[in-house]
């Protein structure tokens, strides 16, 4: 491929990748050049993405060197594709840290709106959206009150103080990009590595709730230094849980990922039971607009966010001051709902070993075939268009090959992705013109 080429052919990838709804438009090199053209206004970190992807090229190609003729005269070797697919499968898995970085920041501007010295992972709702109204309706914290009790992320446990649930709206659909029926890249569950260091030592799906206190003390957080002595209601909470199940906590229950919210309040999101607030299929914003035939139904309008200023700031007044003398604060501020529920079942043998059933560890081989395959279709797709003066069968194959590459179970999808995605960017993002 000419350098030209592979330039318009990488850019067009990572366009597709970011606004799946413009994969069908770029069926030629003419609109693929118009579309890139316009990248910038479709994605604001654009330009510093294209330099990542220029760093990520030069280590592969860095890495590859060993494999060169040491009497080569190139200073590099020629991107034909196989090494186009290579690198964008290696896009493709470091994207999500890549763009965690931009969590990273929403969630620094979360932390910051939390009531002083509470921590818990609460931002009242009036500061939500005083938030946006301050930086002149440019930035996030816009969506409106019923897309956030969607998406699980609004705590109304105490009406007088409404609150959006940090970690609940980060990890939302509405922060994901990339987002197709075959993969979305959303903000990196921070929960998540801190239960592999309790499960890595504990080794088991259920544990004596005196070892899994001796661990969470000496995990932290970027919120929650350690080693720290836990609160005593904590301590309650976990014990009350393991008299649940015969003196065991497991760890993939409810009651468990509660605790850990209670824990980590800012890093560990609040399980709502099934069928709860969230409802088992969470939309993405697109999919919510379209349910409700309007490209702006997830945003709260200025007239909304002023009314619940107004409302709420009052009655938080209020009720800070009567919450003041109260001792225990984590029975006020944080929700502990009483209902449990499996992950999967656990049987005891008559051995006296533990047998899983229903576990979903066998998705995780498909997962990752998927998370393979997916670039490799992509790159097809697009270098077909992009060449199609060769014949439109290329591009019908490559497309076809995408296609049945993403006939996947429903179960093995993310929730946000039952329907085709429409090409527009998700806060803090624009929207494209696709035609």
């Amino acid at each position: 491929l000419e350098a030209k080429d592979v330039d318009l052919l990488m850019k067009g990838y990572l366009l597709v990748y970011l606004l799946p709804g413009l994969r069908p438009k770029l069926t030629s090199k003419r609109l693929m050049e118009r579309v890139v053209r316009k990248a910038s206004d479709a994605y604001f970190g654009w330009t510093d993405l294209l330099l990542w992807v220029e760093d990520l090229r030069a280590t592969i190609h860095y890495e590859e060197q060993h494999g060169e003729s040491p009497f080569s005269q190139s200073p590099e070797t020629p991107m034909n594709f196989h090494s186009m697919a290579h690198l964008a499968g290696r896009i493709s898995e470091q994207f999500g840290r890549y763009q965690d970085t931009e969590c990273k920041v929403m969630k620094s501007a979360l932390l910051d709106l939390e009531d002083d010295s509470k921590n818990d992972g609460r931002v009242p709702l009036r500061k939500f959206y005083s938030s946006h109204l301050e930086q002149g309706g440019t930035s996030n914290f816009a969506e409106s009150r019923d897309y956030l009790r969607h998406l699980g992320a609004l705590d109304e446990t105490d009406p007088l103080r409404p609150s959006v649930i940090v970690p609940n709206y980060l990890y939302a659909p509405g922060n994901c990009v990339a987002t197709s029926n075959f993969i979305s890249v959303c903000c990196i569950n921070q929960c998540v590595s801190l239960m592999d260091t309790l499960q890595a030592e504990i080794a088991e799906t259920t544990a004596a709730p005196e070892n899994i206190l001796a661990i969470v003390s000496s995990l932290h957080s970027d919120t929650v230094a350690a080693p720290r002595e836990l609160p005593s209601q904590l301590v309650t909470r976990l014990q009350e849980v393991a008299g649940r199940h015969q003196g065991v906590v497991p760890l993939h229950s409810r009651l468990f990922a509660q605790w850990m919210h209670h824990a980590f309040p800012n890093e560990c999101p609040y399980p709502h039971p099934a069928g709860g607030l969230s409802g088992d299929m969470l939309m993405s914003i697109e999919e919510w607009n379209l349910h409700r035939n309007s490209t702006q139904a997830h945003r709260a309008s200025e007239d909304e966010m002023l009314e619940i200023i107004a409302q709420t700031k009052d009655d938080a007044r209020n009720l800070t001051s009567s919450i003041d003398a109260v001792e225990d604060m984590d029975e006020v501020l944080l929700p502990w709902l009483h209902q449990e529920e499996m992950l999967f079942d656990v049987f005891r043998q008559a051995d006296g070993s533990l047998e899983h059933r229903n576990t979903p560890s066998q998705w995780a081989l498909f997962l990752d075939l998927r998370a393979i395959l997916r670039p490799i279709a992509m790159v097809a797709a697009i270098a077909a268009a992009l060449f199609s003066m060769k014949g439109q069968g290329q591009a019908m194959l490559a497309a076809r090959s995408y296609e049945e590459s993403q006939s996947l179970p429903s179960w093995s999808r993310q929730p946000s992705t039952g329907r085709p995605p429409l090409c527009v960017m998700p806060i803090p993002h624009s929207e494209i013109d696709c035609s």
